[in-house]
């Protein structure tokens, strides 16, 4: 967590992640606040393994499934489950998805899940781990059936995710496991 004399600017910090992320570096040769500040680093990391979370779960059918077969819909488990759990003093990392969903065309807050559209979530790089660790019985089921015992393994590494990003030392390591578990399912 920054501290209180530390200035904190969700916007500048957005661009200079997504700048970071597609080029694989900073886009200047100076630091960026990532570089220099721990508490950006780790969200910079987060945010990293967050998005390869995100991609994993689309790539295997997680967010089809639960926007075209989920019998709680319109929202099921991302109303039941608020994205703040666990976080609500953690500023910077909603100041962050405030950002994000804005970007990427998000308008409507005021539903259960502010970030819940029609066609699914709009955050991909901070969606809290309560978010990321979703997977209700039904899908896990249907990923069971589709790739074997591996989804049962996916899904068990991404249950252990932390909910609290801030006090968690180990969540980016959870993180890793879940992303292993994952691309081992999509390996040929």
């Amino acid at each position: 967590m920054l501290k209180p004399y530390q200035r904190f600017s969700a916007e500048q910090f957005y661009e200079e992640l997504i700048a970071e992320l597609s080029s694989g570096r900073p886009d200047s040769k100076k630091p960026s606040s990532a570089e220099t500040d721990p508490a950006r680093s780790r969200l910079r990391d987060y945010a990293a393994r967050s998005r390869e979370l995100d991609t994993l779960l689309t790539r295997l059918g997680a967010k089809e499934f639960c926007a075209t077969r989920c019998d709680r819909s319109p929202g099921g488990c991302c109303w039941e489950h608020t994205y703040r759990m666990g976080n609500e003093d953690y500023f910077e990392l909603l100041a962050l998805q405030e950002v994000e969903a804005r970007r990427r065309g998000w308008r409507r807050p005021g539903r259960p899940c502010r970030y819940h559209t029609n066609n699914g979530c709009r955050l991909w790089l901070f969606k809290t781990p309560v978010c990321l660790r979703l997977l209700c019985p039904r899908l896990a089921k249907s990923l069971e059936r589709k790739y074997g015992k591996g989804a049962r393994d996916f899904g068990d590494a991404l249950a252990k995710l932390s909910l609290d990003i801030q006090r968690s030392p180990n969540l980016l390591k959870e993180m890793d496991r879940a992303i292993a578990a994952g691309r081992k399912l999509l390996a040929p």
